[in-house]
């Protein structure tokens, strides 16, 4: 009875043969005998999300990732978890701002957040067939602590010339992220093929403020989610594709550099 794996073994037997309250009963004992087990802390939150309490899936996972921050499962889980409490009211205002012709942004004191787009004319006898935009878009840490910042999340929302609002949302994962040390820039540049013409975009970042030793400021995931530690900023500004300037696709490379 004192042995913490064994429980912890038959904790995720019951897991795998889809008993997660008897999994779970497992679990509150592994972490009697070693509450700082990550293992069991994070299947503790997998059995709540399996029976769909996500609020005390949250909770468990948030947990498992103090002890251990390096578990990809749980990050992410709890990554699409920042982002649809940080980022979904604000896209929602963005819509309703673009089906009534107004503006809904948000700014970070301490990042500029900047963005350019180009119409692109190919090249050929596809001239006329999709619409193709080309965007540069910029971040600049102006912070004057030693605390750099990391991207989690981008939003865009795409404002059709025939009135449809379409927005979506990218996490940061890989070649995508960035981390910003006071003071950093980073730049991208990406292209957007649809089939319709647009009338107005708009965009933002979710961002995660970390300490000097490049650990989450607010204690990480355990944390609440708030405007604090994840911080986030509409990118600058409202752009009107269709008024952009035209460029060919010759000229892209050196529009991507610029």
């Amino acid at each position: 009875p004192l042995f913490v794996e064994a429980w912890n073994k038959r904790a995720t037997a019951l897991y795998m043969a889809n008993e997660y309250n008897r999994s779970i009963e497992d679990c509150a004992r592994v972490l009697e005998l070693k509450p700082r087990h990550f293992g069991c802390l994070s299947g503790l939150g997998m059995c709540h999300r399996a029976n769909g309490n996500e609020a005390e899936s949250l909770k468990w996972l948030r947990k498992s990732l103090l002890v251990h921050p390096g578990m990809q499962g749980p990050q992410r889980i709890v990554l699409n978890a920042v982002v649809q409490e940080r980022l979904a009211p604000l896209i929602g205002d963005v819509v309703d701002a673009f089906r009534r012709d107004g503006v809904a942004e948000e700014s970070c004191d301490d990042l500029t957040c900047t963005w350019d787009v180009h119409r692109v004319t190919p090249d050929g006898p596809e001239a006329a067939s999709p619409h193709i935009y080309f965007f540069r878009v910029g971040f600049q840490n102006h912070n004057d602590a030693p605390h750099p910042i990391k991207s989690l999340a981008r939003y865009y929302v795409l404002h059709f010339d025939n009135g449809h609002v379409f927005p979506f949302t990218r996490l940061t994962e890989g070649s995508s992220s960035f981390m910003l040390q006071p003071g950093g820039e980073y730049k991208f540049c990406w292209a957007l093929i649809v089939s319709r013409p647009l009338q107005g975009m708009a965009g933002g970042v979710l961002l995660e403020w970390l300490d000097g030793s490049q650990e989450p400021k607010t204690g990480g995931w355990g944390k609440n989610f708030d405007e604090v530690g994840y911080p986030r900023s509409s990118l600058a500004p409202l752009l009107e594709p269709q008024s952009a300037p035209e460029v060919s696709m010759t000229q892209l490379q050196s529009l991507g550099r610029g």
